[in-house]
């Protein structure tokens, strides 16, 4: 008797503890699945200050006046004449005192081998080559602007018009500022203006 007592006593405690076990998991399942994730509420704290009319006023008439103030600095700065631009009408008169300018016309035709048939007034004692240009439509004729000193250089080439070809217009202007023509001893600058032809050769 003492020994089936003691069976049964077991088997329902073991019984018990798997009870327990299933019945503690279920619970803990439900109750975490419904909660919710919870953040900290954010701090904002305003500070109030109050400022009167006349304070108001006062601000914005101190910062009127700062900016008027960089204003009319910005405004002498730009006003006041530089030390170039000051000279620039006396070195003009010395400038037309002591030189002559005469406008001159010439024509410039490309030759075989890169070579240009220069007609001018003046004798040019150095001329530099045009190395060939492969373009796919004809350049246009190009007129250009140069400035010759007394002695021979040749300063300041300006396109009055292009050819329509880059690389054209750069061997024009490489082709100009290389030129040297002969010195004189009169003190005359001499305006030519170039007219170039080009042919196209096959």
């Amino acid at each position: 008797m003492v020994r089936y007592l003691a069976i049964s006593f077991f088997i329902n405690l073991l019984l018990f503890f798997v009870y327990s076990y299933w019945v503690s998991k279920a619970i803990n399942a439900n109750f975490f699945k419904g909660l919710e994730e919870i953040h900290l509420p954010l701090k904002v704290f305003i500070k109030h200050e109050e400022i009167s009319a006349q304070q108001l006023e006062q601000k914005n008439v101190a910062l009127k006046g700062k900016e008027e103030k960089s204003t009319t600095e910005r405004q002498k700065k730009l006003s006041k004449p530089s030390l170039l631009t000051s000279l620039l009408p006396t070195v003009e008169k010395e400038y037309k005192t002591i030189f002559r300018k005469i406008s001159l016309k010439g024509r410039a035709k490309l030759t075989k081998g890169g070579e240009i048939e220069l007609n001018l007034n003046r004798k040019v004692v150095y001329m530099p080559k045009i190395q060939p240009i492969k373009v796919e439509v004809p350049p246009a004729p190009a007129v250009v602007k140069i400035t010759v000193l007394p002695d021979g250089r040749v300063i300041n080439p300006i396109f009055i018009k292009r050819s329509g070809n880059a690389k054209v217009d750069t061997a024009i202007l490489n082709f100009v500022r290389n030129l040297r023509f002969e010195p004189i001893n009169e003190p005359i600058i001499q305006e030519i203006t170039i007219t170039f032809q080009f042919k196209v050769q096959s």
